[in-house]
């Protein structure tokens, strides 16, 4: 990893360079996001939220091209059986994938009918490539949640999540989205006020509960 990048990234998670060293060293050790937030704590005093560990992992490790190549080809098999379906994948400047988006024509459809509220919701190790998969849900008339579209994304960061949103825009009338679902994340908040700006933001209850001491 260019010190380039680390610098990008010290900038992007407001990390001082004794934390971001820190961080970086731990994790060429081969230690655990878990242990190093914990020990992180101990040692600086500050709660490294575990997404910044995980961005910082992402740009550390990375993925053979091979692999990506090889998932990049199986995607577009899925969007060649149907002109409707949406694969994208999405290289940053360095010709590295920092984004994979799908949505079939199915999901489309359900999002014209009850995309009036939209739930995002994350999921981590779901895959060997390390990414995060991230998923936009529907609520049908009958009370059941449908997926709209998946993201997995390299980082979670605010700028990458406006990405993967503007990417859905593009393809998707969100004008009739009134209300989204997000859990207690800045990066998300910020994001989906800029791509959703006429749509109320909800805080999802668990999350609530989980910042609230009740």
């Amino acid at each position: 990893m260019s010190e380039g990048t680390i610098d990008t990234f010290r900038r992007k998670e407001r990390l001082n360079p004794d934390v971001a060293g820190f961080i970086e060293n731990a994790l060429h050790a081969g230690a655990q996001p878990t242990l190093i937030r914990k020990r992180a704590f101990v040692v600086f005093g500050k709660d490294i939220p575990a997404k910044s560990i995980q961005n910082m992992r992402q740009k550390i490790s990375g993925l053979p091209k091979d692999e990506w190549v090889n998932a990049a080809e199986l995607l577009q098999s899925y969007a060649e059986k149907d002109p409707k379906n949406t694969i994208k994948v999405i290289h940053d400047s360095n010709d590295v994938i920092t984004h994979i988006y799908i949505q079939l024509s199915i999901q489309k459809d359900l999002f014209v009918k009850f995309g009036h509220l939209v739930q995002y919701d994350g999921t981590h190790r779901t895959n060997k490539c390390g990414m995060p998969l991230y998923t936009l849900l529907i609520e049908d008339n009958f009370g059941v949640g449908h997926p709209v579209a998946y993201f997995f994304m390299r980082e979670e960061t605010s700028d990458s999540i406006r990405l993967a949103l503007q990417t859905f825009a593009k393809d998707n009338d969100i004008s009739v989205t009134k209300t989204v679902v997000t859990n207690n994340d800045g990066a998300e908040f910020s994001a989906f006020a800029e791509i959703f700006p006429k749509a109320h933001q909800l805080l999802c209850k668990f999350d609530a509960f989980k910042v609230v001491d009740i």
